[in-house]
């Protein structure tokens, strides 16, 4: 796919979205839950720098978005927003890359129950491309709120967290 028709599917879609007037991410997630009918969990993580700064995960009931917590807010909005692509324009995980990433990331977890992974060395740079037009063309249709508030998304469970705490022991070297 060019880079025209790429732009062009990533309008569609944005096109169709119900975008909050003015943008509110934790509201922008709430109706695309209520519209994928599935859970999106926003984690923050302390990633290793260079390596990834976020990842999409796809179990059979819930997506997972992972985001770098030591950054920006602005890099966070369009980090999540990257993800959001991947998840939207239905971007697959070669099977190489599914193994490699989920067990990067979560090494205790059943590799049946992950149906999708997707992060920074595991997509093609097509993929990579079109995830990042649709946050860039995203952020662009967007109207932001006078003062950006609280953390975006559902707070994380227990359950998530320790699997928040086991991709930092996996990915974090030992200080």
């Amino acid at each position: 796919m060019g880079p025209k028709k790429m732009e062009q599917r990533c309008h569609r879609l944005i096109a169709r979205l119900e975008l909050p007037d003015p943008f509110d991410l934790e509201d922008f997630i709430g109706r695309l839950e209520r519209r994928r009918s599935r859970p999106v969990r926003l984690i923050a993580s302390k990633l290793p720098s260079g390596v990834i700064c976020g990842a999409w995960i796809r179990t059979a009931r819930t997506d997972y978005i992972y985001y770098e917590e030591g950054t920006t807010g602005v890099h966070k909005q369009h980090i999540i927003l990257h993800e959001i692509g991947h998840m939207l324009l239905d971007h697959k995980a070669s099977s190489l890359a599914r193994s490699s990433v989920a067990d990067l990331l979560l090494p205790d977890l059943d590799p049946a129950l992950v149906k999708s992974v997707l992060g920074r060395t595991s997509y093609s740079s097509k993929e990579e491309v079109e995830a990042e037009a649709f946050a860039d063309l995203l952020s662009l249709a967007i109207k932001p709120k006078e003062e950006p508030g609280g953390a975006p998304g559902s707070p994380a469970t227990a359950g998530e967290l320790e699997i928040v705490a086991r991709l930092e022991r996996a990915l974090l070297p030992d200080e």
